[in-house]
Parts: C-alpha cells; structure tokens; sequence
C-alpha cells in the first residue's frame, strides 16, 4: 500500500523522537574533538588561501608592506588566530601584531600539510609556505598563523557547554537522518522525474509515494504521446504528404550525405529533375482533385522503375527528382530515363478521364556538373528545360552550351521584361485584302520588339520565350490595349474603319481575368466589338475544348469574332468548326506554297468549299505572287494576306500606305 505525503512525513517525525531518545548522551564525549576538528579545518583553509594569495601577488619581499592591510583584516575577521606572521628564515618581515618579534618554535607549530588532527593546547601557531618567483627562480617565505590561546581553549574546554552541545546533537542526527530519509524518498524521485523531465534518457522506476508514482505515470504517458507526435512532425517535415515520397527538405539532407560520402569514395552519382508536361491542363481541364490522384499514381510509377536505394523525391506540384547513386555506364542511365518516359507516356485512367500526359526530365553528374546539391538540382533543371525546348517526352543532360543557352534566355527575359516597362515594343500591321476587290479590309497586328542594343528582335525569339516565362500574359494585355486604342485613333482622326485582328496566346486566354482585362480594353478605348476579330489556335482548342467553350461563346456574344488561326497546321478537326463559335479560318502559308500541286490545289480548295459550306469567311496568309492571288480569286477564297500586298508596317506607314492603296484602287 503506497503512503501519502502527509502520513509518510508524520511517520518520519515519529521515528525522529525515537532516534534522538536513543542517541541523546552519545555526544557529550564527540563534543571536544568536533570542535577541534572544526577549528583546525578553518585555520588550515584560512591559511591555505592567504598563503595562495600571497604566492600569486607577491613579487619581491619588498612588497610585504603592502598586503598588511589585508592580514590584518584576516586576522581580524577569524576569532581563533590572534596574529599573522611572515617571516624569511628566521627574520619576520611582517606581523600584524607589532609584539611578535620572533619566529615560533618548531614543536610549537604544525604544517598545514600535516593532515593530522593536533592537539591544540600544545599547538602554538599554524605555518605554510609561500612560494613566489623572482627572476624565473623560485623563493619561499613562511606564513604562521598564530593562534588565541585562550579563545580556543575557551570554546573547546568549557564544561558547561558540553552538555549544550549533546543535547543538541541528537536532534542534528535525527535531522541528519530525516533528510536522508527526504532524500531518498522524496529528493531523489523529483531529481529523477527532473532529469526525465529534461532529457528522458532513461525510465524512472516505479516510486511507491502514490503521488509521485501518479506524477511518474503522467509525464511517462504523455512523453510517449510527444515521442509519437515527434516522429510523427519529422515524417511530415521529410515527407510529401501527397506522394509519400520525400520531400525537398528529406531530398537535401540526404543529397548532402550522398556527396559527403561520394567525395570520400571518389564516387559519381546522377541528379534526374523530371517535370509533367501538360499537367496543369489536367488541373484546369479536370480540377485538382484528379490532378493529386495523378501525381500519387505518377509516383508508385517512380517507386516501381526506380531502385528502393535510389532516392526519390517530389519537390514541386508536378516536379520530381530522383537521384541513382550506383549505375555502370551512362548507357544505364539513358535507360532508366527512356523507362520513365514510356510509363509516363500511356493513358492514365483517374475516376473514370482518360488522361494524356508526358515527363521532360533534365540530368546532371556528380561532381561533373556541381559539387553541392544546390547547383546539382539547378543544373538539372536547366537541362530539363532545354529537353522541354526540344519538344518534351525526352530528356536531356546538362552542358556547359545548354547552361549559356539558358542564361542567355533568362537575360533576354529579364530584358523583355524591362523592355515592355520602358515601352520598347511596338505593333506592326499587316493588310487583309479582299481578293476580289484589292480592298483593304482589315489589319493583323503583329508586335515587334525594338531593343536599345541588340536592335529588332525576331519575334520568333521572344514570343516562345515569353510563353515559356509567363510574360506573354502581360505583354498580350499590351498588345489589345494598344491595337484596341491605334485602330479608335485611325477610325477618329483619320475617317478608317476597319477590322483589327489581335492574336491571343493559349497562356493568355487561360488566364481567369482575360475577360474582365478584355472589356476594360473595349471600355477604355471606345473600340466597336464587332470590329474585332481575336485570333486563336487550334491548339487552345484541343487542350481546354470542355473548358472554356462557355467563354468563348460569352466573348462571343459581345460582338467580337473568332479567327481560327494556322488552319490546317494541327488537327484540323471539323469538331472545332461545328462546336466552336468561329468565324473566319486563316489558311497557313505552307499550303499556298503548294498551289501549283494536285495535292495542294485539292486541299486548298476543300478548305474553302467547307469553310464557305459552314458560312466562314477564309483568309489565306503568305501570298506573295500575283500567280497565288489569281489562284484564290478562281476557288473563291475572298481574302488574303501576304507580302504581295504589303509587309507589317508601323503604323505610321501603314497609314501613308493605306491612302495610296486607296487611291490606286479608286484610280483603277
């Protein structure tokens, strides 16, 4: 039956009364020598510490002088000596009592260094040594401590006291015991849940105090809970919580092992950054609910190619890396990767959608390619990036010629960024004639970028990279606000009207404000909807058709029209056509080329007839002979574009160039 507190410290009191009944004459005989014993041990540590004192601080003789002070205040402050004396062989150099004038006897004295208990009534004085150096050699002197005879005598034979000082020792023993009793109850056991309190480097045993045991069982419980939670935090905080993969924190630590040990070993291992394509269609296509069930079975796909001594790791929405640590050849690797790319490659089946999705991923060496795990995964990004530029579903290892590629274009993006701030664009228009009537009808605008250095920069060049980085949002904005505000101005102030055509990115379209952004450009520029036409791809149209078919067709209702743009270049399926709202279909430049051919003439011609059977208009892009233009004008297509009719002017130009059109056609 375990005790409480309160009946555990009654019993101990009990015992107490006991014990000191017991022991109460034991220490009338203690008494003397206790005393004794006490007065030696505080005349040898005074001593010691004077003597120390002195052997630090003193340098030559000469300077006794000045620690007097500081004896006297010693011996002032401990009853038992009555002098304290420093003396050279037999001469005294400093006393605190000017009567001492001779060194004591030396069966009067004993050595501090004697640890034998002396008799004090034949004891006249305590001596040490004090060692001090000059010139590098050393030199002694000797401290006495002179003792008060009758003070000591005083407190050590007088009777009375004796029997004072055994009634007063049994209660000490009894308190003695009682603390050790405390102790080793009480003291002990707190010490003990203390210690585990602190650092739960061992398991207290059971106490038999109900209350600590209580104590004991509660902090062990709730220990083992924060042990669980704390490995619970740790695989949350090196763990994926979607994918169960590592996680990047998980991915760095281990990568800094990796090459800790690789560098020992002289050991190369290889970095993979592999990136979905086409998965944020699937998010906006399919939302993010099967978008996570895909990057979950993506992973199980890794965990399955990949080695379970490899790492693997997810450190982005649709970016992994996984890192093979031992292989034979790169011819190993180039096969790990095509491996990937094949599983990754085949229809997904989440919750019934059949998805279609590929991976891009970027190598890297160490330490060829970096020595850290910073510049390893950097470097394998960039080259996941160039294998991106070459057409996704590859993969490709990072070089030296692919690093200066990429800085090159995270220059020029930065530049291109700067550029659209310091209003370094500008748009170009190029004519939409009508075949029939050599009429100018409308303008494409087309936007050039005019750089302070490298001067006209192809659009070829930014406008890919501008998807790439984003920036194509923005600089689209641009682009409607300013053609939106050229084509109000030409129709205000210089009696124009005609159809402007802006090309909008996929990028762009996707964007959730494209709308709102689309009619504060009609709004702000006073533009007549149904003189616009928005050029879109197919490619829009294939990735995000369930999507965003509702805005297109609320675009469309505002006025605005729809030009299919590169007809012929995709898919070309007639499901766009019948589903979509579009109004006119431009044919690619490549077929025009082609015209003079039976397979060029028959596809021209059944684009037009179709396009004319579902009442769309059909513009031809890259006419440049008459030859070409005479061709349309035979199967009825009613309107080209081209630079048989005029390159993309300024528009400066292009306005001096639309009157004399004009003219030329009013004088025909």
């Amino acid at each position: 039956m375990k005790l409480t507190i309160r009946n555990y410290l009654l019993l101990l009191i009990g015992i107490s009364i006991l014990v000191f009944n017991l022991f109460f004459w034991y220490g009338m005989s203690q008494q003397q020598k206790k005393t004794a014993e006490v007065f030696d041990q505080n005349l040898r540590a005074t001593l010691s510490e004077v003597a120390y004192l002195l052997s630090k601080d003193l340098k030559d003789p000469q300077q006794v002088a000045y620690f007097k002070a500081y004896l006297e205040r010693i011996a002032a402050t401990n009853d038992a000596i009555d002098a304290l004396v420093l003396t050279q062989g037999s001469h005294v150099l400093l006393s605190t009592d000017p009567s001492v004038e001779r060194v004591p006897k030396r069966d009067e004295v004993i050595l501090i260094s004697d640890r034998r208990l002396p008799d004090l009534s034949r004891v006249r004085a305590y001596e040490a040594e004090v060692r001090y150096f000059a010139d590098t050699a050393p030199r002694y002197l000797r401290l006495y401590a002179l003792l008060d005879k009758d003070y000591i005598h005083g407190r050590i034979q007088i009777d009375y006291s004796r029997l004072l000082l055994q009634l007063g020792l049994p209660p000490v023993l009894i308190l003695l015991l009682l603390w050790w009793l405390l102790n080793r109850s009480l003291s002990r056991p707190l010490e003990a849940l203390r210690q585990f309190a602190y650092y739960q480097s061992y398991t207290p045993r059971m106490f038999w105090l109900r209350e600590l045991e209580a104590i004991r069982s509660s902090m062990l419980q709730t220990y083992q809970r924060l042990e669980k939670e704390k490995a619970e935090l740790y695989k949350l905080s090196t763990t994926d919580s979607l994918s169960g993969l590592a996680n990047r924190n998980s991915l760095d630590q281990r990568l800094s092992w990796l090459i800790s040990d690789a560098s020992r070993n002289k050991q190369e291992f290889a970095v993979f950054f592999l990136d979905l394509d086409n998965f944020k269609s699937v998010n906006d296509s399919q939302g993010h609910k099967i978008g996570d069930q895909l990057l979950v079975m993506v992973a199980e796909q890794l965990r399955e190619v990949i080695r379970n001594s490899d790492i693997i790791a997810r450190v982005g929405g649709d970016e992994f890396v996984f890192v093979l640590n031992s292989y034979h050849s790169h011819l190993e690797l180039t096969r790990i990767a095509d491996r990937v790319l094949e599983r990754l490659s085949k229809p997904w089946v989440v919750e019934g959608y059949q998805l279609f999705i590929s991976g891009s991923i970027g190598i890297s060496l160490y330490p060829k390619d970096g020595s850290d795990s910073v510049t390893l995964l950097k470097n394998a990004d960039i080259a996941m990036y160039q294998a991106k530029k070459r057409g996704r579903n590859q993969y490709a290892y990072f070089t030296e010629e692919v690093n200066r590629e990429i800085q090159q274009e995270i220059q020029l993006s930065k530049e291109m960024r700067q550029g659209l701030e310091q209003g370094e664009f500008e748009l170009h228009y190029q004519p939409q004639t009508d075949s029939f009537s050599g009429d100018i009808v409308g303008v494409e605008a087309l936007v050039r970028w005019n750089h302070p250095s490298r001067g006209l920069v192809s659009p070829d060049r930014f406008i890919p990279l501008a998807e790439r980085t984003g920036l194509i949002i923005e600089l689209g904005n641009w682009i409607l606000r300013e053609a939106l505000r050229q084509q109000v101005q030409w129709r205000d102030e210089e009696h124009v009207d005609l159809a402007m055509s802006i090309n909008i990115s996929a990028m762009q379209f996707h964007d959730d404000h494209f709308e709102k952004r689309l009619d504060q450009a009609l709004e702000e520029s006073g533009a007549d909807a149904e003189r616009v036409h928005l050029e879109i791809t197919e490619s829009l149209l294939m990735q995000h058709a369930e999507l965003y078919l509702d805005r297109l067709q609320r675009i469309h209702r505002r006025g605005l029209r729809f030009s299919l743009d590169d007809f012929g270049t995709g898919y070309s399926s007639l499901a766009y056509l019948k589903t979509f709202p579009i109004d006119v279909l431009k044919i690619d430049r490549m077929f025009i080329r082609d015209y003079d051919t039976v397979s060029g003439a028959i596809f021209l011609e059944t684009i037009v007839k179709m396009a004319h059977t579902l009442q769309l208009e059909v513009i031809c892009e890259g006419v440049e002979t008459a030859e070409q233009l005479d061709y349309l004008v035979r199967i009825g297509c009613e309107h080209y574009q081209g630079y048989y009719c005029s390159r993309p002017l300024p528009a400066g130009e292009f306005l001096s160039f639309l009157r004399k059109q004009r003219l030329r056609v009013v004088e025909n």
